[in-house]
């Protein structure tokens, strides 16, 4: 159990201060001032459902996926062309759902992990 604390609280750093370079120090790369919060709440939740289960690894991929799918989102941002001659932006898109694939994949991880333990 104590092991588990160590894990959670460095988890916790981590998606903390993810969040908190993702939204103010690459703001200029994103423009975004909610959907940081959101992504950051969103995990924040599946954290402490987690920490809930005694979970070992969804909290840390929860916390290294965040800047993971952050940084994947902005590889494919850009989708197809606007009427208007622009490029629609996808950035929030790609980031979310890259996000809620690592954190599944934490799960996946975990329930390995978990019947190899019996």
């Amino acid at each position: 159990m104590k092991r588990n604390w160590t894990y959670w609280l460095v988890s916790g750093v981590i998606l903390l201060l993810s969040f908190v370079v993702c939204r103010y120090g690459l703001f200029d790369l994103h423009g975004m001032k909610s959907w940081p919060k959101h992504l950051f709440l969103m995990g924040g939740l599946f954290f402490l459902i987690a920490m809930g289960m005694r979970s070992r690894y969804i909290p840390l991929f929860t916390a290294v996926g965040y800047p993971l799918a952050f940084a994947v989102g902005l590889l494919f941002r850009h989708g197809g062309p606007t009427p208007h001659g622009g490029t629609i932006d996808r950035l929030w898109l790609v980031w979310t759902v890259t996000y809620l694939c690592i954190i599944a994949a934490g799960g996946i991880v975990e329930l390995i992990a978990r019947k190899r333990g019996r």
